[in-house]
Protein backbone atom coordinates (compact mmCIF):
# COMPACT_ATOMS: atom_id res chain seq x y z
CA UNK A 1 0.00 0.00 0.00
CA UNK A 2 2.82 2.40 0.89
CA UNK A 3 4.59 1.71 -2.42
CA UNK A 4 1.41 2.17 -4.45
CA UNK A 5 0.58 5.43 -2.67
CA UNK A 6 4.09 6.78 -3.30
CA UNK A 7 3.93 5.78 -6.96
CA UNK A 8 0.59 7.53 -7.53
CA UNK A 9 1.84 10.69 -5.87
CA UNK A 10 4.74 10.98 -8.34
CA UNK A 11 3.13 9.50 -11.45
CA UNK A 12 2.51 11.96 -14.29
CA UNK A 13 0.94 9.41 -16.64
CA UNK A 14 -2.78 9.82 -15.97
CA UNK A 15 -3.77 6.46 -17.47
CA UNK A 16 -1.20 4.55 -15.43
CA UNK A 17 -2.17 6.46 -12.29
CA UNK A 18 -5.81 5.46 -12.83
CA UNK A 19 -4.86 1.78 -13.13
CA UNK A 20 -2.77 1.85 -9.95
CA UNK A 21 -5.35 3.85 -8.00
CA UNK A 22 -8.12 1.47 -9.12
CA UNK A 23 -6.04 -1.47 -7.91
CA UNK A 24 -5.53 0.32 -4.62
CA UNK A 25 -9.26 0.99 -4.23
CA UNK A 26 -10.01 -2.72 -4.83
CA UNK A 27 -7.98 -3.49 -1.70
CA UNK A 28 -10.73 -1.76 0.27
CA UNK A 29 -13.51 -4.35 0.73
CA UNK A 30 -17.10 -3.31 1.34
CA UNK A 31 -16.88 -4.49 4.95
CA UNK A 32 -15.51 -1.79 7.25
CA UNK A 33 -13.74 -4.39 9.40
CA UNK A 34 -12.07 -5.99 6.39
CA UNK A 35 -11.04 -2.60 4.98
CA UNK A 36 -9.58 -1.33 8.28
CA UNK A 37 -5.99 -2.61 7.78
CA UNK A 38 -5.75 -1.11 4.28
CA UNK A 39 -7.32 2.17 5.41
CA UNK A 40 -4.84 2.32 8.28
CA UNK A 41 -1.96 1.79 5.85
CA UNK A 42 -3.29 4.53 3.58
CA UNK A 43 -3.58 6.84 6.56
CA UNK A 44 0.07 6.21 7.44
CA UNK A 45 1.05 6.73 3.79
CA UNK A 46 -0.33 10.25 3.74
CA UNK A 47 -4.06 10.01 4.36
CA UNK A 48 -5.90 13.13 3.31
CA UNK A 49 -2.66 14.57 2.00
CA UNK A 50 -2.59 11.75 -0.55
CA UNK A 51 -6.18 12.30 -1.69
CA UNK A 52 -6.26 16.11 -1.94
CA UNK A 53 -3.87 16.48 -4.94
CA UNK A 54 -5.78 13.77 -6.84
CA UNK A 55 -8.93 15.90 -6.76
CA UNK A 56 -7.11 18.49 -8.90
CA UNK A 57 -6.03 16.04 -11.58
CA UNK A 58 -7.62 16.63 -15.03
CA UNK A 59 -8.64 13.00 -15.51
CA UNK A 60 -12.10 12.48 -14.01
CA UNK A 61 -11.48 8.81 -13.15
CA UNK A 62 -8.68 9.84 -10.76
CA UNK A 63 -10.97 12.24 -8.92
CA UNK A 64 -13.80 9.70 -8.64
CA UNK A 65 -11.57 6.90 -7.33
CA UNK A 66 -9.97 9.35 -4.90
CA UNK A 67 -13.43 10.14 -3.49
CA UNK A 68 -14.09 6.41 -3.06
CA UNK A 69 -10.83 5.97 -1.17
CA UNK A 70 -11.68 9.04 0.90
CA UNK A 71 -14.76 7.23 2.23
CA UNK A 72 -12.46 4.65 3.84
CA UNK A 73 -10.08 7.26 5.24
CA UNK A 74 -12.50 9.74 6.81
CA UNK A 75 -13.63 7.58 9.75
CA UNK A 76 -9.98 7.44 10.84
CA UNK A 77 -9.58 11.23 10.94
CA UNK A 78 -9.99 12.57 14.47
CA UNK A 79 -8.47 16.04 14.09
CA UNK A 80 -11.20 18.58 13.19
CA UNK A 81 -8.63 21.08 11.91
CA UNK A 82 -7.12 18.51 9.54
CA UNK A 83 -10.53 17.54 8.18
CA UNK A 84 -11.73 21.14 7.85
CA UNK A 85 -8.61 22.10 5.93
CA UNK A 86 -9.04 19.13 3.62
CA UNK A 87 -12.65 20.01 2.78
CA UNK A 88 -11.61 23.55 1.86
CA UNK A 89 -9.00 22.10 -0.51
CA UNK A 90 -11.53 19.61 -1.90
CA UNK A 91 -14.06 22.34 -2.58
CA UNK A 92 -11.51 24.50 -4.37
CA UNK A 93 -10.33 21.51 -6.43
CA UNK A 94 -13.68 20.07 -7.49
CA UNK A 95 -15.12 23.47 -8.41
CA UNK A 96 -12.52 23.61 -11.17
CA UNK A 97 -14.46 20.93 -13.06
CA UNK A 98 -18.11 20.53 -14.14
CA UNK A 99 -20.44 18.32 -12.14
CA UNK A 100 -20.83 14.93 -13.83
CA UNK A 101 -22.68 11.72 -12.99
CA UNK A 102 -19.62 9.82 -11.64
CA UNK A 103 -18.62 12.70 -9.36
CA UNK A 104 -22.21 13.17 -8.22
CA UNK A 105 -22.54 9.47 -7.35
CA UNK A 106 -19.21 9.47 -5.50
CA UNK A 107 -20.22 12.48 -3.39
CA UNK A 108 -23.60 10.96 -2.53
CA UNK A 109 -21.88 7.75 -1.42
CA UNK A 110 -19.36 9.76 0.55
CA UNK A 111 -22.18 11.25 2.64
CA UNK A 112 -22.44 7.93 4.46
CA UNK A 113 -18.74 7.81 5.46
CA UNK A 114 -19.55 9.14 8.91
CA UNK A 115 -17.27 8.51 11.85
CA UNK A 116 -19.17 6.53 14.54
CA UNK A 117 -17.59 8.68 17.26
CA UNK A 118 -18.60 12.00 15.72
CA UNK A 119 -21.54 11.23 13.42
CA UNK A 120 -22.76 14.83 13.19
CA UNK A 121 -19.53 16.83 13.25
CA UNK A 122 -19.51 20.00 11.09
CA UNK A 123 -16.33 18.72 9.41
CA UNK A 124 -17.67 15.21 8.79
CA UNK A 125 -18.59 13.78 5.39
CA UNK A 126 -22.29 13.78 6.28
CA UNK A 127 -22.16 17.58 6.45
CA UNK A 128 -19.46 18.43 3.93
CA UNK A 129 -20.22 16.06 1.02
CA UNK A 130 -23.79 17.33 0.44
CA UNK A 131 -22.59 20.90 0.98
CA UNK A 132 -19.98 20.43 -1.72
CA UNK A 133 -22.57 18.89 -4.05
CA UNK A 134 -24.85 21.90 -3.55
CA UNK A 135 -21.97 24.26 -4.35
CA UNK A 136 -21.27 22.33 -7.56
CA UNK A 137 -24.94 22.69 -8.52
CA UNK A 138 -24.64 26.47 -8.60
CA UNK A 139 -22.15 26.19 -11.47
CA UNK A 140 -23.91 23.34 -13.28
CA UNK A 141 -25.71 24.19 -16.53
CA UNK A 142 -26.86 20.61 -17.20
CA UNK A 143 -30.51 20.47 -16.12
CA UNK A 144 -30.59 16.66 -16.05
CA UNK A 145 -27.53 16.50 -13.83
CA UNK A 146 -28.93 19.17 -11.51
CA UNK A 147 -32.19 17.26 -11.12
CA UNK A 148 -30.41 13.93 -10.56
CA UNK A 149 -28.23 15.52 -7.87
CA UNK A 150 -31.22 17.11 -6.15
CA UNK A 151 -33.15 13.83 -6.26
CA UNK A 152 -30.16 12.05 -4.74
CA UNK A 153 -30.06 14.60 -1.93
CA UNK A 154 -33.80 14.21 -1.36
CA UNK A 155 -33.42 10.42 -1.13
CA UNK A 156 -30.63 10.78 1.42
CA UNK A 157 -31.70 13.81 3.45
CA UNK A 158 -35.49 13.94 3.20
CA UNK A 159 -36.42 10.28 2.77
CA UNK A 160 -33.32 8.71 4.31
CA UNK A 161 -32.49 7.93 7.95
CA UNK A 162 -32.60 10.61 10.61
CA UNK A 163 -28.85 10.31 11.08
CA UNK A 164 -28.27 11.74 7.59
CA UNK A 165 -30.35 14.83 8.39
CA UNK A 166 -28.57 15.23 11.72
CA UNK A 167 -25.20 15.05 9.98
CA UNK A 168 -26.05 17.70 7.39
CA UNK A 169 -27.68 20.23 9.71
CA UNK A 170 -24.45 20.17 11.73
CA UNK A 171 -22.99 22.18 8.84
CA UNK A 172 -23.05 25.83 10.01
CA UNK A 173 -24.31 27.09 6.62
CA UNK A 174 -26.76 24.39 5.59
CA UNK A 175 -29.71 26.80 5.25
CA UNK A 176 -27.71 29.24 3.15
CA UNK A 177 -26.44 26.48 0.88
CA UNK A 178 -30.01 25.46 0.05
CA UNK A 179 -31.39 28.98 -0.23
CA UNK A 180 -28.51 29.92 -2.51
CA UNK A 181 -30.01 27.57 -5.09
CA UNK A 182 -32.90 30.04 -5.37
CA UNK A 183 -31.03 33.31 -5.82
CA UNK A 184 -30.47 35.12 -9.09
CA UNK A 185 -27.02 33.63 -9.71
CA UNK A 186 -28.36 30.08 -9.67
CA UNK A 187 -29.38 28.36 -12.91
CA UNK A 188 -33.11 28.56 -13.40
CA UNK A 189 -36.01 29.45 -15.65
CA UNK A 190 -37.07 33.11 -16.11
CA UNK A 191 -40.68 33.80 -15.13
CA UNK A 192 -43.18 34.02 -17.97
CA UNK A 193 -43.02 37.35 -19.78
CA UNK A 194 -39.54 38.29 -18.54
CA UNK A 195 -36.47 38.91 -20.64
CA UNK A 196 -34.44 35.68 -20.92
CA UNK A 197 -31.23 37.67 -20.71
CA UNK A 198 -32.29 39.38 -17.50
CA UNK A 199 -30.32 38.55 -14.35
CA UNK A 200 -33.18 39.46 -12.00
CA UNK A 201 -36.21 37.58 -10.68
CA UNK A 202 -34.99 34.18 -11.86
CA UNK A 203 -36.67 31.18 -10.27
CA UNK A 204 -36.69 27.41 -10.41
CA UNK A 205 -39.74 25.60 -11.72
CA UNK A 206 -40.97 22.03 -11.89
CA UNK A 207 -39.22 19.05 -10.30
CA UNK A 208 -36.06 20.99 -9.38
CA UNK A 209 -38.02 23.49 -7.31
CA UNK A 210 -40.04 20.65 -5.79
CA UNK A 211 -36.84 18.88 -4.73
CA UNK A 212 -35.36 22.03 -3.16
CA UNK A 213 -38.58 22.68 -1.24
CA UNK A 214 -38.67 19.10 0.03
CA UNK A 215 -35.11 19.41 1.28
CA UNK A 216 -35.77 22.72 3.01
CA UNK A 217 -38.96 21.44 4.62
CA UNK A 218 -37.48 18.13 5.84
CA UNK A 219 -34.34 19.73 7.26
CA UNK A 220 -36.20 22.64 8.87
CA UNK A 221 -38.60 20.22 10.60
CA UNK A 222 -35.66 18.13 11.77
CA UNK A 223 -33.91 21.20 13.21
CA UNK A 224 -37.03 22.34 15.06
CA UNK A 225 -37.52 18.93 16.62
CA UNK A 226 -33.93 18.62 17.83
Amino acid sequence: VQAMASFIEDCQDEAVAVDVLEALSRLLPASEAAAAPVAAALHRAGGLGLVAPLLRRPRQALRVIALRILAALLPRITDPAEAAGFWLDAQEALLLFPLTEPVRRALLQLMHAVSPTTPAAPWGAGAQAPALLLQLLICCDDSRERLAALQGLVAALADGPRSCRAAFVAHPSWEGLLLEQLVDSAPGVPPQGSDEGSQTHWSWRGPEMHAIRRLLRALAVHSLRC
